[in-house]
């Protein structure tokens, strides 16, 4: 990964993508997949603006896979209260060199995101969290169709900060059903995600 700061409002990134695929035996083979470029930019300085502004737009070009990914991330604090939402689209074109029927099958992604976080001091902050993913006209049959509608996910988040070492946590109910999901399912009932940091 290389990233480079144009100015104080632009950033370029460069990534190396790997992939680790099963092999016979339970081993593992890590094999290059492909590469992605990214650019980033904020419209004005923090608290310039009633409302922060910044963009990101990404380019992946994967081993079957050309994708392009655009953001726009809002931010407004008051207080202690800090809103923010990240406004994520993606295009992927499946198999882009392709030329028969299954080849260049264009698929239009949505991935908004909602969240709000409260200080409770300078070492914790409490908040809730919305996040959804999926394609507005559904594409596929039966289960795959199911996995490609819109998925609504909303839940409670915390982060702790022990100084150097840091733990957000975030644990979300799935809105569209929180039955025990069909085989092939890409999605369960309650989804979790975890991060620990260190810094150095």
């Amino acid at each position: 990964m290389i990233e480079y700061g144009i100015s104080d409002r632009w950033e370029v990134g460069f990534y190396q993508v790997f992939e680790a695929n099963p092999s016979d035996g339970g081993e593992n083979g890590l094999l290059f997949d492909g590469l992605k470029f990214r650019l980033r930019t904020r419209l004005a300085n923090a608290g310039d603006l009633p409302v922060d502004i910044g963009l990101y737009f990404e380019l992946e070009t994967m081993h079957d896979e050309l994708s392009f990914e655009g953001k726009v991330n809002l931010e407004r604090d008051i207080g202690h209260l800090r809103l923010m939402t990240n406004l994520w689209v993606e295009e992927s074109i499946v198999r882009p060199l392709d030329t028969t029927e299954h080849g260049r099958e264009a698929v239009f992604i949505i991935n908004p995101t909602l969240g709000a976080t409260y200080e409770l001091s300078g070492r914790a902050n409490i908040g809730a969290e919305y996040w959804a993913r999926g394609q507005l006209s559904p594409s596929g049959e039966d289960v795959e169709r199911e996995n490609s509608k819109l998925q609504h996910f909303l839940g409670p988040a915390l982060h702790v900060n022990f100084g150097k070492l840091w733990w957000s946590l975030g644990v979300y109910a799935h809105l569209n059903n929180m039955n025990k999901p069909e085989i092939g399912s890409d999605y369960g009932p309650v989804w979790a995600r975890s991060v620990l940091g260190l810094e150095l």
